[in-house]
């Protein structure tokens, strides 16, 4: 079983909404009415500082016991904290860490959806039509033409020639 969760946050560090899902993360597909969640109550983040926490504008809390994260601040920031469970986090490396580290290439889009899938991987959509993975890739399921797991983002839709993700 893994545990997922979706957090689009509003001022004042609290949640607009969140689900636990299979597979995909969006706030538009939840199935489930949205509730009001703090952020900071989720231990992966209790290794954050109040600014932070205050910083984050959507969250991806992951793993079997919630203990890894990738979130985007409220400036396009994207980090990641926690276990790195089968480089879930994007690092470069299956290293865990207790502060966040950014995600340079993803930092400055817009990030519209994000997703965790059981293997473990992430895929992760912006606005302009990217996708990205990284993570497992047994199955081929990061759809990059091979089954080596991916330690960084990789660019899927650039496999699509002119094909966009489209939410």
């Amino acid at each position: 079983f893994q545990r997922l969760t979706c957090l689009l946050t509003e001022s004042r560090h609290t949640a607009k909404g969140w689900r636990k899902c299979d597979s995909t993360i969006s706030l538009s597909n939840c199935a489930y009415k949205p509730v009001m969640v703090d952020v900071g109550k989720w231990p992966v983040f209790s290794l954050l500082s109040p600014q932070e926490i205050k910083s984050i504008h959507q969250a991806c809390v992951f793993g079997t016991s919630a203990t890894e994260a990738i979130y985007v601040t409220k400036n396009d920031d994207v980090f990641a904290l926690g276990v790195n469970c089968s480089n879930c986090l994007g690092i470069g490396d299956g290293q865990s860490v207790v502060t966040p580290k950014k995600i340079e290439v993803l930092c400055g889009k817009k990030i519209i959806s994000l997703s965790y899938g059981s293997g473990p991987h992430i895929l992760l959509a912006t606005k302009d039509g990217e996708t990205y993975s990284w993570g497992l890739n047994s199955y081929g399921q990061l759809g990059n033409g091979t089954t080596g797991p991916g330690s960084l983002p990789f660019l899927v839709s650039s496999m699509f020639y002119d094909k966009k993700a489209v939410e």
